[in-house]
């Protein structure tokens, strides 16, 4: 069977776990930073710094300084997939990019970061999967996550659907036909131990690129 392609945005250093969790889940992968490659069947955007502020209309109000390459290549990118109908995923800062790219908004910095802020490790806690939502039908309703952000979704793009939440009301994941987003980092869950098998989700997104 053909390995679903799929292109890893990825940010400018530090995206070995993200290559090796996909490529040891069956999927052929095209890792690359300020990648423009077209012609794969889906693409998922990684983690890494802030989305520049203007592009949801704000000035910066504690967002750390922008990659304005990232996000110019990023946003093509997703317009790209996007409009050809392939599936997207997005990862922590790619689910922020996802959100903003289909008219949504951020927290420029969570006042109520404590659970979630990156401090040297993940911070690593319980959500809720909201029932209908697939991390309900894969994980039941509660599972524990990591957080490594102090940014997060705040108005939800029309079209996007709110499918997991942290206690205090952090967006945890988004989904909507062909994109998912996850505010957590799945690629460092995989193979470690204290969270759930991660693997399901890893086969979900196969299904999802082969059409389900």
């Amino acid at each position: 069977m053909k390995k679903p392609r799929i292109l890893l945005s990825l940010p400018d250093r530090g995206g070995e776990n993200y290559i090796k969790a996909f490529s040891e889940n069956g999927f052929c992968v095209f890792g690359q930073y300020l990648s423009q490659r077209k012609d794969c069947d889906a693409l998922v955007l990684c983690g890494g710094g802030d989305v520049a502020p203007s592009y949801y209309g704000e000035k910066e109000n504690g967002s750390n300084p922008p990659d304005i390459a990232r996000d110019k290549t990023e946003m093509l990118l997703f317009d790209s997939y996007y409009s050809s109908k392939k599936p997207i995923i997005g990862i922590c800062r790619g689910m922020q990019l996802i959100n903003i790219a289909m008219g949504g908004d951020i927290y420029q910095d969570i006042l109520f970061a404590d659970a979630h802020k990156y401090d040297r490790k993940d911070k690593i806690h319980e959500v809720q999967n909201l029932e209908g939502g697939f991390l309900y039908d894969l994980f039941g309703e509660k599972m524990t996550v990591n957080s490594a952000h102090h940014q997060a979704c705040r108005k939800i793009a029309k079209g996007l659907n709110v499918i997991q939440l942290h206690k205090d009301k952090t967006v945890e994941a988004i989904w909507a036909e062909n994109i998912i987003g996850l505010q957590w980092h799945p690629e460092r869950m995989w193979g470690n131990d204290g969270f759930p098998d991660i693997k399901p989700l890893f086969g979900y997104f196969e299904k999802m690129i082969s059409g389900m």
